[in-house]
């Protein structure tokens, strides 16, 4: 909608509807026109003609994955006068051009930006929350001195790495101390576990 406003102090108001308030509210595109009529006899008019906007591209991007328990910062196009999300699970914020969201499920988040005009603009994203493969190294353990301990991770994953940086499905270790692997598995989601050698 458009307000239309002839302004104040004139004596009677005919829109090109008939109507005679000195604000036409228009629905539609087309042209307006007013004539209003002062205290000392004179008649003014004025004619408007409303057009279409052109469609303003607004665009979220492609649906996103992410892993649970991760954050993800989502960034609406454009520079628009006022943004309102919906879907208010798990979001920081439910008005502004970016914002962060940590969902446990898969989840979509629409947004609203408002033109200058007044028009609307509207996209969804759907986000994939891809949960860890759960990974164990086994329980805590013990050794005699110069014996060792064998960690073995699953198989599964695309990356090891363990405390010491070192990268591999096994680690051997040599001494007293706790012993721990992030795994990556193919959706980039990371898995870890822990085990104390007494």
């Amino acid at each position: 909608t458009l307000k239309l406003n002839a302004g104040s102090g004139y004596k009677t108001y005919v829109w090109n509807d008939g109507s005679v308030d000195s604000v036409l509210t228009a629905y539609t595109t087309g042209q307006y026109f007013v004539m209003a009529e002062d205290y000392c006899g004179n008649i003014y008019t004025d004619t408007i003609t409303i057009t279409q906007a052109p469609d303003v591209p607004f665009d979220l991007g492609p649906d996103l994955k992410m892993c649970k328990n991760d954050t993800l910062t989502i960034t609406a196009p454009g520079s628009f006068s006022k943004y309102t999300w919906s879907g208010t699970y798990n979001i920081n914020s439910s008005n502004g051009k970016t914002v962060k969201i940590w969902p446990a499920a898969d989840t979509s988040y629409t947004v609203i930006a408002e033109v200058a005009t007044g028009c609307t603009v509207v996209d969804t994203i759907r986000i994939k929350v891809n949960k860890p493969i759960p990974i164990s190294i086994g329980s805590d353990t013990g050794f005699c001195i110069g014996g060792n301990a064998v960690f073995t991770a699953p198989t599964g994953f695309v990356n090891y790495v363990w405390q010491d940086t070192s990268g591999g499905q096994t680690f051997t270790a040599t001494q007293k101390g706790i012993y721990w692997v992030h795994a990556t598995d193919t959706n980039g989601c990371v898995s870890a576990d822990t085990a104390e050698v007494k």
